[in-house]
């Protein structure tokens, strides 16, 4: 009988229900935004964490020093910081490798290509369109992976095909398989070069974050797709690849000699930033995010909340009346109250449903395009602790007056 007064109860307030529900959805949408935006965030810091914990620069290669085309015998294991060994190690940085058609003829798919390895393939994951990322494959005999973004050439998931490399002897023919297709637009790291971005050994610091160490990678506007290869398949086949952008440089773990580390830094780098400076930035950035975010969502849940008070305030004084003949119907007083509760659950559910119609309708209509707004555990964690608030609060007054006001009275008051 509650349940059934309660939805009708919904019904003939439909006016003032609609607006709650409209007011609760911009809550739960906020919410949503705020805790996508604060998760995209965290990737990118997540990705580096344990390298940005640590001491060391983020800078980028002189052109004449590491900008060229050498062995990957001499690449790898931090070979090319031979001379620097003691200072250095795990350096993490984008290579470009030169991809040809077949006996060296003009790429029939021009591509800017991005060989990446260690947390660059495991702890970063771009947004995916459709396929698999490359830590998610196996690696296969005479057969590269690639993860690709969107092309005018037809190639899509699934795809194979023959691309020509320069190795250290000559060059290799090998069978490239397209496993996964990115988003137009995709965060890659060192997809854009960002020098000016980046301030001096002993210089100003700025304001460089771990999201600024990734940049969206457009097709069309960079004029042909992203190629993403394993470094560690190109290893394979010697496969030969250039040095650039910018690279994330650790200390030796226990380093000492820090002068003389960042004097041999500056021999092969330039514009290079501490790590600590770079995680400062990072965290300071995330928390101001938080704070103008956390801001609105406060702004209009108590909007909402005011609303709700004072609507079962007033309703519940109107409804005394129906309240008493449903007493007499053999109804409990006291769960009188929990007809608000059918009426604010109702609410919730239908608020759920809009704010899940109108994330989509963003995302098709194309409003969501150079935003990363998702519906995890997360965001669900936080919209039902929103709920469960709004629940508690809008049973608040009804108990109140119900619980100060006895059966007998409003009867015989209505006698």
């Amino acid at each position: 009988m509650i349940l059934k007064y309660g939805i009708r109860d919904f019904s003939r307030n439909l006016g003032f229900n609609i607006f709650v529900i409209i007011q609760i959805t911009l809550v739960f949408i906020t919410c949503v935004f705020t805790s996508s935006s604060v998760s995209q965030n965290l990737k990118y810091y997540n990705a580096f964490a344990d390298i940005l914990d640590g001491e060391g620069y983020c800078a980028s290669p002189y052109i004449n020093k590491l900008h060229r085309i050498i062995p990957s015998t001499e690449i790898k294991d931090n070979k090319r910081f031979s001379d620097y060994g003691d200072y250095f190690e795990n350096v993490v940085a984008v290579h470009q490798i030169i991809a040809t058609g077949e006996n060296g003829s003009e790429n029939p798919y021009p591509q800017k290509t991005f060989a990446y390895d260690g947390c660059l393939i495991y702890d970063y994951k771009p947004i995916m369109d459709n396929g698999e990322w490359l830590s998610d494959v196996k690696s296969e005999s005479n057969l590269l992976h690639a993860v690709i973004s969107p092309n005018h050439y037809g190639l899509k998931v699934g795809d194979i095909i023959k691309q020509e490399f320069s190795t250290s002897q000559d060059s290799i023919c090998l069978d490239v398989k397209i496993v996964g297709m990115m988003k137009d637009g995709a965060k890659l790291f060192g997809a854009t070069s960002d020098n000016d971005k980046i301030s001096t050994v002993g210089g100003t610091t700025n304001k460089l974050t771990a999201e600024m160490l990734f940049s969206n990678y457009y097709s069309d506007i960079a004029g042909k797709p992203a190629f993403v290869y394993n470094l560690d398949e190109l290893e394979q086949y010697e496969i030969s690849y250039i040095t650039e952008q910018k690279m994330l440089i650790p200390f030796r773990d226990n380093l000492t000699e820090i002068s003389q580390a960042e004097e041999a830094l500056d021999n092969f780098t330039i514009g290079a930033i501490p790590f600590s400076q770079i995680k400062k930035n990072t965290l300071s950035e995330i928390r101001k995010q938080i704070i103008i975010l956390i801001s609105i969502i406060v702004g209009l849940f108590m909007l909402t909340i005011v609303s709700i008070i004072s609507f079962t305030a007033i309703s519940t004084h109107k409804k005394l009346k129906d309240y008493g003949i449903l007493y007499i119907c053999g109804g409990r007083w006291k769960q009188c109250a929990f007809i608000n509760f059918i009426v604010i659950a109702v609410d919730l559910i239908l608020s759920s449903f809009l704010t899940c119609f109108v994330i989509q309708a963003m995302k098709l209509i194309g409003l969501l395009n150079n935003t990363v707004v998702m519906f995890t555990l997360n965001e669900s964690l936080i919209c039902l602790g929103v709920s469960i608030i709004i629940i508690l609060v809008s049973l608040i007054m009804p108990i109140i007056i119900i619980g100060k006001t006895q059966p007998r009275e409003i009867i015989k008051s209505n006698e």
